[in-house]
């Protein structure tokens, strides 16, 4: 699915009382990471993604994407309820003036209380002010409450694709408790310069404002 954030401009949410957002910090991996397995572990998605049916497929995807070199760090959040994890959403670059949004997680007793909009939002408002044009996401077409998020938003199908079905081992793992490794998470301020993708890396600008 994508959004054309030129023609349909995002509208910042409002924020979900009792819950924080936190911009994307190295120190955070191991909580996105048990926010992704804990999303995913017994969802049909982890029936075509092998990776979300073990915490180190989803340590994996969550380094894999932040090590990019078109990672946007400034696009990437995670929410929290105190300092337990409950929300995530990555972003990584593709191509020219587009972007795709990676691994959107909500934890199951965390769901239907709008932290997936909020993310969304907060990610897709960060993009259209660097003048991104469009986004692009994956999601398999039974998940029909995140389908139905999307659409609500503006986003419209763009291709239609099989994934190969991929039995789920017996002796699968069951989710563990999260933990938090960082209780104090807090909103952070980037006063650099404005360098859209991961700051890690050099050299890499972002694109210009739209006027």
């Amino acid at each position: 699915m994508e959004l054309d954030l030129w023609r349909l401009p995002i509208q910042a949410s409002k924020p979900v009382p009792g819950y924080r957002v936190c911009q994307w910090n190295w120190a955070d991996q191991e909580d996105y990471a048990q926010v992704l397995f804990q999303s995913f572990v017994s969802s049909p998605d982890a029936e075509i993604i092998p990776s979300f049916r073990t915490l180190e497929g989803c340590r994996n995807l969550v380094k894999m994407v932040g090590s990019n070199g078109y990672f946007w760090s400034s696009a990437t959040f995670l929410t929290r309820q105190g300092s337990q994890p409950t929300a995530m959403i990555q972003i990584m670059g593709d191509t020219p003036g587009q972007v795709t949004l990676h691994n959107i997680g909500v934890v199951e007793e965390h769901r239907g209380k709008g932290l997936g909009r909020q993310l969304l939002n907060r990610a897709t408002t960060v993009l259209q002010q660097w003048g991104i044009s469009r986004v692009r996401l994956e999601v398999t077409e039974n998940n029909q409450a995140a389908v139905g998020l999307y659409r609500s938003m503006g986003f419209t199908v763009a291709d239609r694709f099989a994934k190969p079905f991929v039995p789920r081992a017996p002796e699968q793992v069951q989710p563990s408790p999260i933990t938090s490794s960082q209780a104090n998470c807090g909103e952070k301020t980037f006063n650099g310069p404005r360098t859209a993708f991961n700051q890690s890396r050099v050299g890499v600008e972002a694109p210009k404002p739209r006027p």
